[in-house]
């Protein structure tokens, strides 16, 4: 190969490098922007449009959370305040398992500490 090619060639491949390197410096810039905050809400919101309707819920799965409803009706029928003992959610988990759960998931932190007798 002569020089003038080598030098060309040499020349394209560092455009190639040069402007890869700049194009992920302008995507990193305006994905750390505002602009690209907004940009990846509004997009992750028309996934979500076209999603909605792609897949049925299923109904083999239930969600029981607490709420202040559910805090309010357990002090007034049963007397337990929040936050609720361990016996409590021992007994759920019996009465779910009894029900035909194939599993059950609890999403919080237990502080408390609870003797073991």
């Amino acid at each position: 190969m002569t020089d003038s090619i080598k030098r060309l060639l040499f020349a394209k491949q560092i455009r190639v490098v040069f402007s890869a390197l700049l194009g992920l410096l302008v995507g990193w810039l305006v994905a750390a922007s505002p602009l690209g905050n907004t940009i990846e809400m509004n997009v992750l919101d028309i996934q979500f449009r076209f999603a909605k309707d792609s897949h049925a819920p299923d109904s083999s799965i239930a969600i029981l959370t607490i709420d202040q409803n559910s805090l309010q009706y357990f002090k007034r029928n049963s007397k337990t305040k929040w936050p609720w003992p361990r016996d409590f959610y021992a007994f759920t988990t019996s009465y779910l398992a009894k029900g035909g759960a194939k599993a059950i998931v609890y999403d919080f932190i237990l502080t408390n500490r609870t003797r073991i007798v």
